[in-house]
């Protein structure tokens, strides 16, 4: 959806384009928006996700393990 609009924007204007992104880039380097957020609670709050922990269970409930085509008979 941003990105139509970006290119359209950056056809039309490319050096005031060129301009804001680098603006853009020095205000998230000054502020460093990474470290208000701490690995440790990253990790926290993915291991909380109702949908990571799905995604695990339904990961190791249908692992690739080996099957025989058929079933073996004793004699």
């Amino acid at each position: 959806m941003a990105t139509p609009a970006l290119s359209a924007y950056a056809a039309r204007k490319p050096v005031q384009f060129l301009g804001i992104a680098a603006a853009v880039g020095a205000v998230v380097v000054v502020t460093r928006p990474w470290r208000l957020i701490s690995l440790t609670g990253v990790l926290v709050a993915l291991a909380k996700s109702s949908q990571l922990s799905g995604l695990v269970m339904s990961a190791m409930s249908s692992s690739d393990l080996p099957r025989s085509r058929k079933p073996r008979r004793h004699r």
